[in-house]
């Protein structure tokens, strides 16, 4: 076992989790750790539900989860005081590691810092260098101590760039194997659609009044219901204002995500982690994303190395759902993309098919209880 100096011998482990997919997976690495160790300190960044749990929050999640460099710099001095009280508090507590999920503008930064301070650092759920910006590989190299990932094919991509990563699963099999109980199958009569506009406010903005367009242009010449399926990050009170122009009715659902997708026949997503749940509960979705046209342009520029933008079709290496970028995603396309699951039987089957893979490439669904056991083998002095 690794034995590390006395400083690093205090019960405390920092954590980053800024976005509404990493405090789900943070939550999962929290209980498994607790399991072994009750009485660790977490401190960080977390969503207010981990926050009522008992972390020490420096920043949340709710307020840092912002897409694109306009919307960053709008909220710079929020990030900026959050990353100064985290480099601070690090320093005094001395934890055993940070665990750095994701969200890699402000992770990265932060890694390089804490590595000043002698403590170690671990990421999980790597940024998707693989897609762009390559020009962060050095950091990753330089001042992460281990990368544990959740796809397969990251294990290769860092091994060529000299980087030895560690592949512990998907800790979403984990999030969605808890709530499976609990799910609710839709009722007999029409079909219902599931829109899922993004977790953070900023995406909303760009992509739930596109989708709502295209509900409404589906409605015109099919009988459906239509639910929009709010993420945990997510106030109604922001939300329901959106859609005041809306023709139709919307029932608009919060809760857990799995349960909230199971209640839906076919779903239009944001991409992002949501098509991943979307997957494995085998709902054919249309994928789609927009943003801001000066981030949308230099997203064009740099993402070249890739097929694909959403991941299952990345896990895949197949054009499985359907994604649709900016400008394409129209709600005139996005409308008859939808359409065709509706009415093209063997399309919505052969789609169906293709998501049952997904699961079996993501590994046995224990990644939190991997991650700890790697952790804890590394990290945590052992009589």
């Amino acid at each position: 076992m690794m034995k590390l100096d006395g400083g690093l011998q205090t019960g405390s482990i920092l954590i980053v989790a800024a976005e509404a997919s990493s405090c789900m997976y943070a939550k999962k690495f929290i209980q498994a750790w607790r399991k072994h160790s009750p009485q660790t300190h977490f401190f960080g960044v977390g969503d207010k539900q981990m926050q009522t749990d008992g972390m020490e929050c420096f920043g949340l999640a709710e307020d840092l989860a912002v897409v694109g460099l306009q919307e960053v710099l709008a909220h710079w001095t929020d990030i900026k005081k959050t990353f100064l009280s985290l480099e601070d508090a690090a320093q005094k507590k001395k934890p055993r590691f940070a665990l750095l999920l994701d969200y890699p503008g402000f992770n990265l930064r932060l890694a390089k810092r804490l590595k000043t301070h002698g403590i170690p650092v671990v990421y999980y759920i790597s940024p998707q260098l693989w897609a762009w910006k390559k020009g962060r590989i050095k950091q990753v190299r330089d001042s992460v101590d281990d990368m544990m990932v959740v796809f397969p094919f990251e294990v290769d991509f860092y091994r060529q760039h000299g980087i030895e990563a560690h592949f512990v699963g998907h800790p979403l099999l984990e999030v969605i194997e808890d709530e499976v109980g609990a799910l609710k199958t839709p009722r007999h009569g029409r079909r219902t659609l599931g829109l899922m506009p993004g977790s953070r406010k900023s995406e909303v903005r760009y992509n739930f009044k596109v989708q709502l367009l295209a509900a409404e242009e589906l409605s015109r010449d099919h009988d459906i219901d239509v639910k929009v399926l709010v993420a945990p990050t997510l106030d109604l009170d922001f939300i329901k204002p959106l859609s005041r122009d809306y023709k139709g009715n919307l029932d608009f659902v919060r809760g857990k995500p799995s349960e909230m997708i199971q209640q839906c026949d076919f779903i239009l997503t944001a991409s992002g982690t949501a098509t991943l749940q979307v997957a494995l509960l085998g709902k054919p979705m249309v994928v789609m994303y927009r943003m801001n046209p000066v981030t949308a342009l230099i997203a064009k520029l740099l993402v070249k190395s890739v097929s694909y933008f959403c991941i299952v079709n990345l896990i895949a290496d197949d054009s499985v759902v359907p994604e649709l970028f900016q400008g394409e995603a129209n709600p005139k396309r996005l409308s008859q993309e939808l359409e065709r699951i509706l009415q093209d039987e063997p399309y919505r089957q052969a789609m169906l098919k293709k998501l049952e893979r997904i699961r079996t490439l993501l590994g046995e669904g224990q990644a939190s209880s991997q991650l700890v056991g790697y952790l804890r083998e590394k990290y945590v002095e052992v009589d």
